[in-house]
């Protein structure tokens, strides 16, 4: 009897780590909503080249993703790739605000999407998704670190997650812990930008920018 007593304090008092969010749950249903965009451009040589980025659907037609994708390369041929599409297709920027680093691509067929979330606060927990270095649609976690701030040289209100990003992952969405949008992905901060601390678009731009 004294046996089972202290076993079963001792089970009681062994501490057990219980993820708040199941990461596996979010990124299956994340994806779906999530796409790879391809453009082509010219190079310092004049050589033509491949330059990828990520995006989001917001509606069954639209993609949201960064402006500064686009910088130099040919907007008339962006084709799109979601994760469980078997084929790439055309999309057309139907409206771009690169102050604000924004661009909404119109689709050409019905697609999954997401949905936006409500105003992040600091401490919560975030989902990127993008393709960082042509690993399509990798997922990387991390928090809020601050939100609602203006960035220098650049119009609206972003905010700073330690979900990591790379070349590749801009325009790529940032979704809390129900798999909803609160953020578009644009660059990492820091001059050389190896600082494992991401700049994303703040939800409250983002729903100006839509209006």
């Amino acid at each position: 009897m004294l046996i089972k007593f202290w076993s079963l304090m001792l089970a009681f008092m062994i501490p057990v780590s219980v993820p708040s969010i199941s990461y596996r749950r979010l990124a299956q249903r994340d994806l779906r909503g999530s796409v790879l965009l391809h453009m082509t451009g010219l190079n310092e040589k004049g050589q033509r080249v491949l330059c990828g980025c990520s995006g989001t659907y917001i509606s069954d037609s639209r993609i949201l993703t960064a402006a500064h994708c686009f910088e130099g390369y040919d907007a008339k041929k962006i084709w799109a790739r979601g994760p469980f599409d078997p084929i790439g297709y055309r999309v057309k920027i139907e409206r771009l605000d690169s102050k604000v680093d924004l661009a909404l691509l119109d689709a050409p067929l019905k697609h999954p999407f997401v949905k936006l979330g409500r105003n992040p606060h600091v401490g919560d927990e975030v989902l990127n998704i993008g393709s960082p270095l042509d690993y399509e649609f990798a997922v990387s976690e991390g928090i809020v670190s601050i939100c609602g701030f203006h960035s220098p040289g650049m119009g609206g209100y972003f905010m700073i997650t330690t979900a990591m990003i790379n070349s590749g992952s801009s325009g790529g969405g940032a979704f809390n812990e129900k798999g909803q949008l609160i953020g578009v992905n644009t660059r990492l901060v820091g001059p050389f930008g190896w600082h494992g601390i991401s700049l994303a678009v703040d939800l409250k731009t983002i729903r100006e920018f839509l209006r």
